[in-house]
């Protein structure tokens, strides 16, 4: 599989987010950010010394994470490209991270017609990627997005926003990415999430989804999620039956939840060892 490409950004772009002092940037860039260590896994240029060096830290721990952040988005590629198979035009990337090439919107716009929209919400937490996303992910006509900072604990806030509003036609199947991101939610505000994203798409809305978990290595991925909440990181891997549980009420279309290397709509075109995913995937239908 080749590596995942980035693009680097020049210094001007390399900057708080909007609206902000030097004093906030200090205190968002003061301990490490779980966007931004995956973006030093993936070998990007959006990341700082903090997220550097708990990334190296947790590469020396399990030596496995930098083919698991590139499988995963490997896959999210491949899982957005089947979701427009589907007849899905329009997104919500939740806990989107920062930029990656080619972008979601890219993948999906590359598969339909010349002058056939996408539509996409790129959603984060996290100020910072907000501000990146807004720099960066803004696709040309006919396509369409908005970048919200906004808590994904909270669907309700994100499918009323009227940024999101604006772009989004939720009385039309959306296509919800939730791709390496609900390990940071506890069990409950994780399984809310997913219920009530349920609850506020239209049928025929899907759900392409991967969560990190310590079932094939679980002396390194329990030593991995100690560093991380000890930075800080609030971090729940999850055990297969448990990554299920979360996904009660949406339709998994086959193979159902597999390791994410050999999930769903994921053609490999580089052998991984089994277990480097350290994630379970899953497509599914809101039945």
């Amino acid at each position: 599989m080749p590596p995942v490409r980035t693009r680097p950004l020049v210094p001007a772009q390399r900057q708080a987010p909007r609206g902000s002092t030097p004093t906030v940037l200090q205190h968002l860039t003061a301990r490490p950010s779980s966007a931004r260590v995956w973006d030093w896994l993936l070998r990007g240029k959006d990341n700082y010394p903090v997220d550097a060096a708990l990334a190296r830290t947790l590469l020396d721990t399990a030596g496995f994470l930098r083919d698991t952040a590139v499988i995963n988005r490997a896959y999210a590629e491949h899982a957005t490209a089947a979701l427009v198979g589907r007849g899905i035009r329009q997104f919500i990337d939740l806990g989107c991270g920062l930029p990656a090439y080619p972008s979601l919107h890219e993948t999906a716009a590359a598969l339909l017609p010349d002058g056939t929209s996408v539509t996409i919400a790129y959603v984060d937490h996290d100020p910072i990627v907000t501000a990146h996303t807004s720099a960066l992910l803004t696709p040309h006509p006919p396509h369409r997005a908005v970048h919200l900072c906004a808590d994904l604990a909270r669907p309700n806030d994100i499918l009323t926003s009227p940024a999101l509003l604006d772009v989004l036609d939720l009385t039309q199947p959306v296509g919800l990415l939730a791709h390496a991101v609900l390990h940071e939610l506890p069990d409950q505000d994780a399984h809310a999430a997913l219920q009530g994203f349920a609850r506020g798409l239209a049928p025929g809305s899907a759900l392409s989804h991967t969560h990190l978990t310590a079932d094939f290595s679980p002396a390194a991925m329990s030593r991995v999620a100690g560093l991380c909440r000890t930075a800080g990181l609030t971090t729940f891997f999850r055990s297969r039956s448990q990554v299920a549980s979360l996904l009660d009420g949406w339709e998994l279309v086959d193979p159902g939840l597999t390791e994410t290397a050999h999930g769903p709509s994921h053609s490999q075109t580089t052998a991984h060892t089994v277990g480097a995913s350290a994630a379970y995937a899953a497509i599914a239908l809101n039945a």
